[in-house]
C-alpha cells in the first residue's frame, strides 16, 4: 500500500536513540504512513525541501524556532521524545526544556516517566493532554532479566579435530 502520509524522525544520536525510533517507524508503518529515520545533520535539509504530516525530534532545540514556526505552518504535526528521562532532577530536565521556549509549537511531548509528566505541568504549563508517558525501551530492558535455555549446539568446522567436539565425541576417534 503507498502511502501519502510521511512522519520524519530525528534520531540526534544512533546509539542512544536509534532502536526506540526504529520500534516507532515501524508502528508508523502500519498505521499507514512512510517513515524515515533523519539524522543531526539531514533533518533540516529534508525539511526545506518536503512537507511532512509528523515531525519526531529528540530534542527541542533539533532545529531552529524559526524552522519549527515554518513546519508548523504546513500543519505538520511536531511531538518531542525525551531521551534522557531517568534523570529525574530539576537542573538536567531544565537543560532539555528551556524557560525561553513556545511550547505550544509542538503537538505532544512523548516522555518517560510520571516524574518529567509532573514537572512539565508544573513548571511549562504544557497542558496534560499533550504529554504522553510511554516509557523507555533502554530503561525499560534494565528490569529484566531474560533467560534463554539454549539447547542447540554449534560446531565449528576445522581441519583441527580438537576444536571440533560440538557433538561430544572422544577428541581422536574415527
Amino acid at each position: 500500500m503507498i502511502s501519502n502520509k510521511t512522519a520524519i524522525i530525528h534520531t540526534d544520536t544512533l546509539k542512544r536513540e536509534f532502536f526506540g525510533n526504529w520500534i516507532l517507524s515501524k508502528k508508523l508503518s502500519i498505521l499507514g504512513f512512510r517513515t524515515y529515520l533523519t539524522s543531526r545533520f539531514s533533518t533540516k535539509k529534508i525539511l526545506k525541501f518536503f512537507t511532512v504530516d509528523l515531525l519526531f525530534l529528540s530534542h527541542i532545540n533539533s532545529l531552529e524556532k524559526d524552522l519549527i514556526v515554518k513546519i508548523k505552518r504546513k500543519k505538520t504535526k511536531i511531538f518531542i521524545i525525551e531521551v534522557e528521562g531517568h534523570l529525574r532532577w530539576n537542573e538536567a530536565i531544565e537543560s532539555y526544556f528551556p524557560k525561553d521556549f513556545d511550547y505550544s509549537l509542538f503537538n505532544g511531548v512523548i516522555l518517560w516517566n510520571q516524574w518529567s509528566k509532573d514537572w512539565l505541568i508544573k513548571n511549562k504549563k504544557i497542558k496534560k493532554e499533550k504529554i504522553h508517558v510511554v516509557g523507555s525501551l533502554r530503561t525499560f530492558s534494565l528490569n529484566f532479566k531474560i533467560k534463554k535455555n539454549y539447547q542447540k549446539k554449534v560446531g565449528i568446522v576445522s581441519r583441527f579435530e580438537y576444536i571440533n567436539v560440538f557433538d561430544n565425541r572422544p577428541l581422536f576417534s574415527t
